[in-house]
């Protein structure tokens, strides 16, 4: 892994962090609205699984992990997110981190 990644993946680790105070949040509130937030609170955990299935491939230098990373960093970027977006396109976007993931799809 290029050490220029650390970053992103710190930033994607809060994110996914995040993702689950958000969704420990949800539960807490009256029961009554519980069956209205339960599709949220299954997105929430989604996202932060997703997230740290990203971070693992990234770890791996898997391009298709790069090519999520950069979607979802991408996708922070109109929303609460934005520093972490920012933070991780800069580093997926490195170019010795990208010369390293392409070069990793043409062996594969």
């Amino acid at each position: 892994m290029n050490p220029k990644l650390n970053k992103t993946i710190v930033v994607l680790h809060i994110s996914a962090a995040i993702y689950l105070v958000l969704s420990i949040a949800s539960l807490t509130v009256s029961p009554k609205y519980l069956p209205f937030l339960a599709p949220y609170i299954a997105l929430f955990i989604g996202m932060g699984v997703f997230v740290e299935i990203v971070i693992k491939g990234l770890k791996d230098n898997k391009y298709w992990a790069w090519i999520a990373g950069l979607v979802v960093c991408g996708l922070y970027i109109p929303s609460i997110f934005i520093v972490c977006g920012i933070i991780g396109l800069i580093g997926l976007l490195n170019k010795e981190v990208r010369t390293d993931f392409v070069k990793n799809k043409k062996k594969n």
